[in-house]
């Protein structure tokens, strides 16, 4: 049985890329992302030194996966790849166990 998954993308922007340019690109690819099945909600956090966290959370692993294939795919989605940089993408998938909500 899938749980609830929440997808972990850990990053830095490119030298000279500032954070409105990220926030731009952000609610430019929530059109993508919403229309994921199995999507839920996403945030997106700041931490020190420049450290990024996108946090999905998906109905299930199968569809968080499933979207990351299309994310590659789509023309969408491009403008992420003129921003972050690649070498410090960290992508983690973990099980959802309790929720408080």
């Amino acid at each position: 049985m899938n749980k609830p998954t929440v997808e972990l993308v850990q990053f830095k922007l490119k030298d000279g890329i500032d954070e409105d340019a990220l926030l731009t690109v952000t609610k430019e690819n929530m059109e993508f992302v919403r229309k994921q099945s199995g999507y839920i909600r996403r945030e997106l956090v700041k931490g020190p030194d420049g450290l990024w966290i996108d946090i999905v959370h998906w109905k299930s692993l199968s569809e968080s996966q499933e979207s990351e294939k299309k994310f590659y795919e789509s023309s969408d989605c491009q403008n992420y790849s003129k921003i972050i940089d690649e070498s410090s993408v960290k992508l983690t998938r973990m099980e959802q166990v309790l929720n408080f909500d």
